[in-house]
């Protein structure tokens, strides 16, 4: 090979090296910025699912609410039923933790107050007719609506859990939200079903020392799915 040609390969190797080295440190770089974004994640079907459980939670709680709000008010407690029916508005108009935590304890409060107090025995057999079977639908509704929220908030913390360690920056604060979101529910709900089945439990037994109808476990499921949905 001569001088020039040896002249003329060197230049070719040259030129075709200055071209391949950007491309390897282009793709390099990508290849960096793939895995500092990590695995996709379903970030939509995570707050989907977690307003899936505000809702049931939601629905729960006002179902209680409206059936302390009849004994309430049955009973000549006109004041505590009109604070408890302004929350519930607050609670249908947005929800926000702040207002479903003011309505829950309402709730407890108001069926504590109901024990406490026997209020049960201030009222109307006549009027206690009239509305103690639907109470009692309400407190069933609720507490199985709770259920569901509860189980589904469980799965749902897990698994935005494991999602948060995929995520990247910018979509870690909303997989946060979702873990928060489940987190109030598991901490917030339990307590309230304790105190609202004993409620609803108390309710019964004053339906049958009076012979008042008042339905039963599978009309309660029924009307549970049937909420659900709405």
């Amino acid at each position: 090979m001569t001088r020039g040609m040896r002249a003329v390969t060197v230049a070719v190797l040259f030129c075709f090296l200055g071209f391949l080295w950007p491309q390897i440190g282009f793709s390099q770089f990508r290849d960096l910025l793939k895995k500092k974004e990590g695995p996709k994640v379903d970030l939509e079907g995570l707050s989907s699912r977690a307003e899936a459980v505000k809702s049931l939670v939601s629905k729960a709680t006002i179902s209680y609410a409206e059936a302390v709000v009849d004994i309430q008010e049955a009973s000549g407690k006109k004041e505590q039923a009109e604070k408890i029916k302004q929350n519930i508005a607050n609670v249908k108009s947005k929800y926000t933790d702040e207002n479903m935590r003011v309505l829950m304890k309402d709730v407890n409060n108001g069926a504590a107050e109901i024990k406490k107090t026997n209020s049960l025995a201030q009222i109307n057999e006549a009027e206690a007719k009239k509305f103690m079977g639907s109470a009692i639908l309400k407190v069933g509704v609720g507490s199985i609506l709770d259920g569901m929220a509860t189980k589904n908030a469980s799965v749902l913390v897990k698994d935005a859990q494991a999602a948060l360690k995929q995520t990247s920056i910018s979509s870690a604060g909303k997989v946060k939200d979702v873990i928060d979101c489940g987190q109030f529910v598991m901490q917030e709900v339990p307590p309230q079903v304790t105190s609202m089945d004993a409620f609803g439990g108390e309710l019964i037994d004053y339906s049958k020392a009076k012979g008042i109808p008042y339905p039963s476990p599978e009309e309660i499921a029924q009307k549970a799915k049937m909420v659900e949905k709405e």
